[in-house]
Parts: structure tokens; C-alpha cells; sequence
């Protein structure tokens, strides 16, 4: 948790076309146009290109990164980090060496329309889509970002205990921020424990989660959102 993202089929590019006002209002102000093209569609993994946003010169900045944490101190390539780091608990990340620095200076968010989460029943695992309540064309997620020794611009999702909400269906969640947590977040205006302890509150109990089909790690398209309910599924014949 969380590894599979909903990012549309929008680039930044189209975001700043089609969504200026929403974008305003989030303070992102500024475009980097040498930033790799980030992922898209359905079914985003780890170790791909995704949208964030960082602290720019006039607001938030739009550029992109590589989904899978690698440490400025690390002399290697990305391949070489075998740490599982494309998700960074909230409770401690800024007391390991690996997320220290970049939870004073490397503070982003992560524009995306919502995310896929594995409820255990059994045997089997049961996919789910789970996205905040509201008409906002996307909403976005807290990580930390950094540059390796060569340049490439690495990040990771901020992780907490779940909302009672969506405590059934797993035991973390991504922080999702409301659109009045973004500013103090970015600009690191709260006490390292205020931070742990209620970033991501603003959404308490207003999510919408339902239950899709099983996919594959190729598998995209909007079809993989659609909600599915398996108790009413024709019974396969043999």
C-alpha cells in the first residue's frame, strides 16, 4: 500500500490547460517543460514517472518524478536501490536516514484521480477504487522528492493509519490532503508531530470506494474502474 495509482489520461501540459482556475486556486503556478512525461491512464505502478508538484520561485511547481524513493546519498543507479521505498510511513519517515532530508526539503504532492487497494478475504484479494468525495477534476496525495547524484528526481508516498472509513478494507491508506492542508504542508509551517498526527484529516469519513475486477500488471483503460459487484456475478460454467 499504495501501489497502484489512477492517474487519468491528462498530462500536466493538459491540466494546466483545461483546469487553470483549480490549479490556481492550489497554487501551482509554474510548468516544468524539460520534466520526462509522466505515466498515465488506469493503472500506474511503482518505478514509473509521475506528476508532483514541488516548491517553486512563485508557488507550487509541476514537474515530474520516478515513483520509487531513492536517497540523495545513494551512488548508484535507481535499479540498484533494493529498498521498497515507493511508500514512506508518516509516523517515522523523518526519523530514517533514507526520508530525513527530504521531509525538511523535499516536501511535494502528487496530483491523481484515485488509487486501487487490495482488501485480504481469505485466499483471495479483492481490488478496490478509493478517491475522496467531490467534484475536483483530481486530488492529491502528500510524498517526499529527491534528486540521485545523476539527476533523476525520485519520490515516494506519505502512508498513515486508515480512517475508520476504509479500515476493512486495509490496515494503511496514502494521506490525502484537502486543498487548505497543501499550503501549511508544503511550506513545513507545523511541529513535526502535528504533522504524523493529523495530516490528512480533512477528509475524514467522506470517501467513495467500490469494488472493481480483478486485473493484470498490463491491464489499463477506465474499465478497470468500473464498480463490480461479485456476489452478483453469473456463475462460470465449466
Amino acid at each position: 500500500m499504495c501501489g497502484r495509482l489512477i492517474a487519468g489520461e491528462e498530462s500536466w501540459s493538459e491540466h494546466f490547460d483545461r483546469h487553470r482556475a483549480f490549479l490556481d486556486e492550489m497554487n501551482i503556478t509554474e510548468m516544468d517543460p524539460d520534466a520526462p512525461a509522466a505515466a498515465l491512464g488506469f493503472n500506474v505502478k511503482p518505478t514509473q514517472s509521475v506528476n508532483i508538484a514541488i516548491n517553486g520561485k512563485t508557488g507550487l511547481r509541476a514537474t515530474t518524478a520516478r515513483w520509487w524513493f531513492v536517497p540523495h546519498y545513494f551512488n548508484g543507479t535507481p535499479k540498484d536501490w533494493s529498498y521498497t521505498t515507493f511508500n514512506a510511513r508518516i509516523e517515522k519517515a523523518n526519523d530514517t536516514r533514507t526520508f530525513k532530508q527530504a521531509w525538511q526539503t523535499g516536501r511535494c504532492v502528487l496530483p491523481v484521480r484515485g488509487y486501487y487497494e487490495w482488501q485480504k478475504l481469505g485466499k483471495e484479494k479483492q481490488p478496490w477504487v478509493i478517491a475522496p468525495q467531490g467534484n475536483a477534476p483530481m486530488f492529491f496525495l502528500a510524498g517526499l522528492w529527491e534528486k540521485m547524484q545523476d539527476g533523476t528526481a525520485t519520490c515516494a508516498i506519505l502512508t498513515r493509519a486508515p480512517d475508520p472509513a476504509l479500515a476493512s478494507i486495509h490496515n494503511r491508506m496514502p494521506v490525502m490532503l484537502r486543498e487548505s492542508e497543501i499550503t501549511p504542508w508544503m511550506a513545513n509551517a507545523s511541529s513535526d508531530d502535528v504533522v504524523k498526527s493529523t495530516l490528512g484529516d480533512g477528509w475524514a469519513g467522506r470517501f467513495d470506494a467500490h469494488k472493481v475486477r480483478r486485473f493484470g500488471m498490463k491491464d489499463d483503460g477506465d474499465s478497470l474502474i468500473e464498480p463490480f459487484d461479485p456476489d452478483l456475478e453469473a456463475p462460470r460454467l465449466i
